[in-house]
């Protein structure tokens, strides 16, 4: 017989004097008795990729807020029966808003102004199901922030070549650039200047240029020989 399934596992199974039954199984598509096929192996969908909002986007807290994921596209030529659509604070394991659309699925999701509280950074995620309920991995997550940027300014850090120079700076809000050059609005030289902080997972300092990225509520350590680092008046998240 041949029904163009690839590499099928036969199996037998039966009582002794009665008749038996032939079986094999394709992971590709089909589960086949005694030649007839009685139920089809399908595929996901395939995952989709968020399109916006993305990278620390900042949005209104006063305006609707509008989530866009890829096109829904599946192998099996299904189409789109429901999504799932996933929301967490930044650093927070706890969901912070979810919405289920099965069935009249879309691949966008609005929602209302004052929903998301501002002055956050959030990651977000998405994944659909077919018509099949065959569903999808979740897309990868992404970040955007509620809110309006407004300038700010900290204290200044004294120059000092010591260890007990070293300042100790954390900010409250979220920077529209977590980049520390763009915080304190400076060319960073490691012959001038020092910048890191603590990582309590591995219990050790982590210098600038290890993909350091400044967040409201952690410390930040600075030390510098010839200058004065002011945190510059550069837009900042508006609580």
């Amino acid at each position: 017989m041949d029904d163009g399934l690839k590499s099928p596992t036969w199996r037998s199974s039966g009582l002794a004097g009665e008749p038996w039954t032939i079986s094999y199984y394709s992971e590709e598509s089909a589960y086949i008795v005694n030649g007839e096929i009685v139920s089809i192996v399908t595929n996901k969908p395939v995952t989709p990729v968020l399109i916006s909002p993305l990278n620390e986007d900042v949005l209104s807290k006063t305006q609707e807020i509008t989530l866009m994921a890829s096109p829904f596209s599946d192998p099996d030529d299904h189409t789109l029966y429901g999504t799932s659509w996933q929301i967490k604070a930044n650093n927070d394991t706890v969901v912070h808003f979810s919405e289920e659309m099965w069935p009249n699925s879309k691949e966008y999701l609005n929602i209302p102004a004052g929903t998301l509280l501002p002055g956050l950074k959030y990651l977000w995620k998405v994944r659909y199901a077919d018509s099949n309920g065959d569903i999808s991995e979740w897309s990868e997550e992404s970040t955007f922030k509620v809110g309006t940027s407004v300038p700010e300014s900290l204290p200044e850090i004294p120059a000092g070549i010591k260890l007990e120079d070293f300042g100790m700076i954390s900010i409250v809000h979220w920077p529209d650039n977590p980049s520390p050059t763009a915080v304190f609005n400076i060319d960073y030289n490691a012959r001038y200047c020092k910048f890191g902080t603590y990582d309590p997972i591995t219990g050790s300092y982590i210098e600038y240029g290890e993909n350091i990225e400044m967040e409201p509520g952690k410390a930040y350590w600075v030390l510098t020989r010839e200058l004065r680092w002011r945190v510059s008046r550069k837009h900042i998240m508006f609580l």
